[in-house]
């Protein structure tokens, strides 16, 4: 079984080289359709090695095999990269950061209305939420903190994920303003990020933390990075204009992060508000 990845994995590499030269469509041989066909994922679903084509156009088909090989490659076979190297790669479909277009970045949080939740506004993508939904069941954190609690609403709905998932999971919420919401356990403190740090455990319990507040940013990654631990959970929000502060951190935190693809990519390239920044203490 070893070796048969071992193959696998070297096949994967020559073909996804090779490709990236070629037009060509033939690239999907016998070990990757098994490789493929053995992780049930959507790829199980797209007729990919049958004749027929999902674009007309020959150069988008090819884009989108290409992407879809990429995923394959950097999922399966290289879950965790470092930050660094990740930033150099774009999605072959659209030689963007992220496989979503922008059109699809803007309208992910609703249109008609933004998403809610308890009757308050969740500030969150369709996309996290779903991915957020997975990595919580995943993991199973023992405390997760957030920074940014806007109305209040992000918090409520972790807590409901967390009971649906008879979890007990301590969450800590932070935000400038006061968050005055009743029959919860959530523990919402008030604070200004810009001058003060929470007193936070350091305790190697599991940790999922999420850095939405958009203030002092750095600092506060430095701070929260002294508390984290291997195999606990970093998450940047709105990451796009955060790079230059992300790799400033990297280069100062005590911990080792690498970007977990199987997250980030879990509907696409980087089709999440964390680009590049679901992290990993390794």
């Amino acid at each position: 079984m070893i070796e048969q990845k071992k193959i696998i994995k070297h096949n994967l590499k020559i073909k996804y080289s090779n490709l990236k030269k070629s037009n060509s469509m033939n690239f999907l041989d016998v070990s990757l359709q098994n490789y493929v066909n053995s992780n049930k994922n959507f790829f199980n679903d797209v007729d990919l090695y049958s004749n027929k084509k999902i674009f007309k156009d020959v150069e988008m088909e090819n884009k989108f095999l290409k992407t879809i090989y990429q995923l394959i490659y950097v999922n399966k076979i290289n879950r965790f990269c470092e930050f660094k190297n990740r930033q150099k790669e774009l999605c072959e479909f659209n030689n963007s950061v992220t496989s979503l277009m922008r059109i699809n970045s803007i309208m992910s949080q609703g249109t008609s209305s933004i998403l809610k939740w308890k009757k308050l506004n969740l500030h969150k993508s369709c996309f996290d939420l779903a991915i957020y939904t997975q990595l919580i069941q995943d993991i199973e954190p023992s405390i997760i903190i957030e920074y940014g609690s806007g109305d209040g609403a992000s918090a409520l709905w972790m807590e409901d994920i967390i009971k649906s998932l008879k979890m007990k999971t301590k969450i800590f919420s932070y935000d400038i303003a006061d968050i005055n919401i009743k029959d919860t356990e959530i523990i919402f403190k008030k604070i200004d990020l810009t001058k003060h740090f929470p007193k936070i455990t350091n305790k190697k319990v599991k940790k999922l933390v999420f850095e939405d507040a958009h203030v002092n940013v750095l600092n506060v990654l430095i701070n929260t990075d002294k508390i984290l631990n291997k195999d606990d959970y970093l998450i940047i929000e709105d990451s796009g204009h955060k790079m230059n502060i992300i790799n400033k951190f990297l280069s100062k935190s005590k911990n080792k992060y690498k970007v977990d693809t199987f997250y980030t990519d879990f509907f696409g390239i980087n089709a999440t508000s964390a680009i590049n920044s679901i992290l990993k203490v390794m």
